[in-house]
């Protein structure tokens, strides 16, 4: 599901790099794969909250994760407007994960968070001012399913919105 699903996702960055396709119509592809991400099996059935303990999605469990989808994946591409910044902000998250799911043994969860953190890390060598690459809405909407995917897979959705914001 994550690897079909970010196929897609990079498919539609990069019509949006090539042809610049109408905000309409980009955010009904992402709630589309959304959709399917959730078919698929990429779902947030319960969320812990502090103060609160475990809440159960039930019915909201589609627009929740629709909504986490594509939240993830818009804000990730809005915050790529300067050398570094979206791919330095995305390896921290992807660090953080990485330590997190290898605290709570989820190995696949850290294997995911691992590589991504190294392409970053190859890829900010020539992002870096002056930049000599770009990641595009392709990377960025890349980078945000990504993110979002593998924090629902291994129930680290508040590691990765505490290492964005911070």
């Amino acid at each position: 599901a994550i690897i079909l699903c970010s196929i897609a996702v990079t498919c539609l960055g990069l019509l949006d790099d090539l042809f610049h396709v109408r905000a309409r119509n980009k955010l009904l592809a992402q709630i589309t794969i959304s959709v399917v991400a959730y078919t698929l099996g990429l779902q947030i059935k319960v969320l812990t909250l502090p103060f609160i303990g475990i809440l159960e999605m039930g019915a909201f469990s589609l627009p929740v994760t629709v909504f986490w989808f594509v939240g993830f994946m818009n804000v990730i591409n809005l915050i790529d407007g300067m050398d570094g910044l979206c791919a330095g902000i995305v390896a921290i998250a992807s660090l953080a994960m990485f330590v997190v799911a290898l605290s709570l043994s989820a190995p696949v969860v850290a294997l995911f968070a691992a590589a991504i953190f190294g392409a970053l890390m190859g890829f900010l060598r020539y992002n870096f001012t002056p930049a000599s690459i770009f990641m595009g809405d392709s990377g960025s909407y890349f980078l945000g399913f990504i993110l979002a995917a593998i924090s629902i897979t291994g129930s680290h959705k508040s590691t990765v919105i505490v290492a964005i914001a911070a």
